[in-house]
């Protein structure tokens, strides 16, 4: 045998191995399906696969037409596969993130600290590599509250709470597996990781060591003693969490003592007794309260999933405010600062209501006993949409007053993406009858803002459904004429296109590209990136009215109307639905104490972006009392979902501040109020962005 050493990656690995496993020959596509990945992958990893082979005195025969196939014997077969199952790691070549990973892995399953050297060889990389890729790896582990210590001529080690520790371990093997067969954990418990080469050896021993059998079982125990089921992503969460717990305290590395969370003896914690119990009995297991604790907080803060509700009957929404208290409490108060700050008609979007009480129920566990919120789109969204970041900010340090704790950047941006997904539905109009269903992992977040986007960018679609999971036999999914994942899926008899939350352009052009192919047409989408101007930009002389003669509400609406539509601004139609409004819920959107903004739509009828103001000098009646007059009445018409956001936010500043309001009311032409409004954001500018001392 050739004494030339051959590295191979861990994809190379899974490549090897499934051609061992063949009893015959292979097609490209099959040799794929069978590893995971696409032919394009398999064919350019294959001079290396071939190469390796032949090291092993093993040739591979590939014939075009025909397929390829490893000739070797039975006992030849054994020895490569037992020599490829259990790898030298230094014969490896790991990417960047599986190296991090690896090395993540091994300082999370450490007793003692682990030198820079010892890492390097693990890694196979050199020491300065690993110094580098220590300071990203404390990045990572701060999210789950965990440092690194250095030890002088002893190496790092991890100082961590066992809890915190173990959700490390959890989004670690996420991480490593991929959303698809991370899911996959909970539909094939049993098959474990048999097969698969593309994780480290030593990540892949750890994994194949856990109980996930076992734990699948207690989890729908949990689910049958709850009687609810669990969001997929919960489930899996869940799943692994009970192994790895199991498996800890099989090691006997149980939950310390001192570290013992106080958690609500609710049903939860009750269900948490009841599994333990039974794996005590069963299995013999050690189990404390720490242990006990802690997954009634993990039971606590999981995803449940809920029925369907028409929150315009009264008794779903009684139903909904019974399944989620105190959501259903918080998502009012972040609807009602968010429509000041964003769009007035979020207050009436019984959707996003909804949405953000089934939210926030479990997110206030999570964050109440420490467990990690992690979010992907983080950084997407602060980039692309920080108007609304900071409003979903703003709109939760009320509850984080009264709940004494602190909603963390991740959970931030999924009330951004909630919101996102309300603004984006007030561009959508009627729909064709192509149908679309749409598959998520139960995280609500990403398919809300999934099927906000779908449903602007594309209004000739219907979305007929959201699933939690993939499957066959699920009726929605059959019926659609196209299906959008926002996972991973690979099943070739059904019309599914993996996509992202936001629609980036290339994913707008995939669907683009299959309407086309199955209606022979083109579809129209938006590819939208309005600039956002700033509030003196919508500020013009003829836009500005005052009023002294005395108004009922519908000439008041009329009137602040007009310059809009005398400009080309906006249709008749908007003034209609904008009474149609009024008539309907009120004047509901108060600005400040007699600031009344009317607004509808976008759809309705808005043809430039614009604002208008009427300054009343005596006052009109919108409805009972004086709580419901109004001096001052602006029109808002928005043309998206965010080119307003920037000019909307600084009017809440100054309509916030008396004195604006007062000088606003006095002002005696158009020309001044624009000087007010001037003067008063050159002082908001400062106040904000103080001069440094000289």
């Amino acid at each position: 045998m050739p004494g030339l050493k051959i590295n191979i990656n861990p994809r190379q690995r899974t490549i090897i191995f499934a051609l061992l496993e063949s009893d015959g020959r292979l097609t490209i596509e099959q040799l794929a399906k069978r590893c995971g990945v696409t032919g394009r992958v398999i064919r350019y990893n294959l001079d290396t696969v071939r190469a390796w082979l032949r090291n092993e005195g093993v040739p591979l025969r590939i014939r075009p037409g025909f397929g390829m196939e490893i000739e070797a014997s039975r006992v030849q077969r054994k020895r490569l596969l037992a020599l490829i199952d259990q790898p030298e790691e230094d014969h490896l070549v790991f990417s960047r993130t599986q190296r991090h990973h690896l090395l993540l892995f091994e300082l999370l399953s450490s007793q003692l600290p682990l030198t820079y050297k010892q890492l390097a060889e693990i890694g196979g990389v050199s020491r300065s590599t690993v110094i580098n890729d220590i300071e990203e790896m404390e990045k990572w582990l701060a999210l789950f509250s965990i440092r690194l210590k250095r030890l002088p001529n002893r190496g790092v080690f991890v100082q961590s709470g066992e809890a915190n520790r173990r959700f490390a371990l959890l989004n670690l093997i996420r991480e490593e597996l991929g959303d698809r067969k991370w899911y996959l954990l909970w539909k094939q418990p049993g098959v474990g990781f048999a097969g698969d080469k593309s994780i480290p050896p030593r990540l892949e021993k750890f994994l194949r060591g856990l109980p996930l059998k076992i734990a699948h079982m207690e989890v729908v125990r949990i689910e049958n003693m709850i009687g609810r089921t669990m969001s997929l992503y919960s489930r899996v969460e869940t799943l692994v969490y009970l192994a790895i717990s199991i498996e800890c305290l099989q090691g006997g590395k149980a939950i310390p003592p001192d570290q013992t969370i106080i958690v609500e003896h609710n049903l939860y914690y009750e269900v948490a007794v009841a599994v333990f119990g039974d794996l005590r009995t069963r299995y013999h297991l050690p189990v404390t309260p720490a242990e006990t604790a802690l997954l009634a907080a993990t039971l606590c803060g999981a995803k449940w999933e809920s029925p369907s509700l028409d929150l315009r009957d009264q008794a779903s929404r009684a139903e909904l405010e019974t399944l989620y208290p105190s959501g259903t409490a918080y998502a009012s108060q972040i609807t009602s600062v968010c429509a000041r700050q964003l769009h007035p008609l979020l207050l009436l979007d019984e959707e996003l209501f909804a949405e953000l009480a089934r939210h926030l129920e479990p997110v206030i566990y999570r964050i109440r006993y420490q467990l990690p919120i992690l979010n992907e789109n983080l950084p997407e969204i602060r980039r692309l949409y920080p108007e609304i970041y900071q409003t979903a900010q703003q709109s939760l340090r009320e509850i984080e007053e009264d709940l004494y704790l602190t909603f963390p950047p991740e959970e931030i941006a999924y009330i951004a993406m909630y919101l996102l997904s309300a603004l984006n539905r007030l561009n959508i109009k009627d729909r064709s009858k192509t149908t679309v269903a749409l598959v998520g992992d139960g995280i609500r977040a990403k398919v809300s803002l999934l099927r906000a986007r779908l449903e602007r960018e594309f209004p000739a679609l219907k979305v007929i459904g959201i699933v939690n999971g993939f499957s066959s036999e699920n009726e929605i999914l059959n019926q659609a004429d196209l299906i959008l994942s926002t996972d991973p899926i690979e099943m070739p008899d059904y019309p599914i296109l993996n996509v992202s939350p936001f629609l980036h352009p290339a994913e707008k052009k995939m669907i683009q590209n299959w309407l086309v192919e199955r209606e022979g047409q083109a579809q129209r989408y938006v590819l939208s990136d309005a600039e956002k101007p700033e509030l003196i930009d919508l500020l013009r002389p003829d836009h500005i009215l005052i009023c002294e003669e005395k108004l009922d509400w519908h000439t008041a609406v009329q009137k602040a109307s007009q310059p809009l539509l005398a400009n080309g601004y906006i249709l008749p139609d908007y003034v209609q639905a904008m009474t149609s409004i009024i008539k309907q819920h009120g004047a509901y959107m108060w600005l400040a104490p007699e600031v009344l903004i009317l607004h509808a739509r976008p759809v309705d009828g808005v043809l430039r972006l614009c604002l208008s103001i009427l300054i009343l000098r005596q006052p009109v009646a919108f409805g009972q009392g004086t709580e419901q007059q109004a001096r001052i009445c602006l029109v808002l018409g928005a043309v998206d979902d965010h080119a307003h956001l920037k000019a909307l936010l600084a009017l809440n500043q100054l309509l916030h501040q008396q004195n604006f309001r007062e000088k606003l009311g006095q002002a005696k032409s158009s020309a001044e109020v624009i000087r007010i409004f001037w003067s008063s954001l050159m002082n908001l500018n400062q106040e904000e962005n103080p001069a440094s001392p000289n």
